[in-house]
């Protein structure tokens, strides 16, 4: 009995270990901004895009990638509709997205969550977060510096 749960347990952690490279694998590093809605007629979601829209090269510029996870289906990418994994995203995002309730969640550079909101986020308000960090002030130091040439 013992050693079958010692061989499930070693299952079970080499499986969650395969889907955090997948996920890792497919963030390459990549900003996230995930925006959980219940619906997709949901106004905050409609609201979301839009702002986002207005502000597509800050997006970029920030290596951020939006993806949008509505009601039971799997995750898309915003704008370009590719998937990504419900059971590869880390268990901390999935615990913190897992009720259908809005949530927009910014995930860095290294997968950890820097910000979570339950409102619609103005792209200034994400754009300050990021740059806020250690890793983003070095990056905007060298945007800034780049203009100036």
């Amino acid at each position: 009995m013992n050693l079958w749960l010692l061989v499930l347990s070693i299952i079970v952690v080499t499986c969650m270990n395969l889907l955090a490279g997948e996920w890792n694998e497919w963030r390459d590093g990549r900003r996230v901004l995930l925006v959980r809605a219940a619906l997709p007629e949901e106004v905050r979601l409609k609201e979301q895009k839009t702002v986002l829209s207005a502000q597509i090269e800050g997006l970029a510029v920030r290596d951020v990638v939006v993806v949008e996870w509505i009601g039971q289906a799997d995750p898309k990418v915003w704008r370009s509709g590719g998937g990504v994994l419900v059971t590869a995203l880390p268990r901390e995002i999935q615990a913190e997205l897992l009720s259908l309730a809005w949530k927009v969640l910014l995930i860095g550079r290294d997968g950890g969550i820097k910000a979570a909101w339950d409102k619609v986020v103005p792209p200034d308000e994400i754009f300050a977060k990021i740059d806020a960090m250690p890793m983003g002030r070095s990056e905007k130091s060298a945007r800034e510096s780049g203009a100036d040439r």
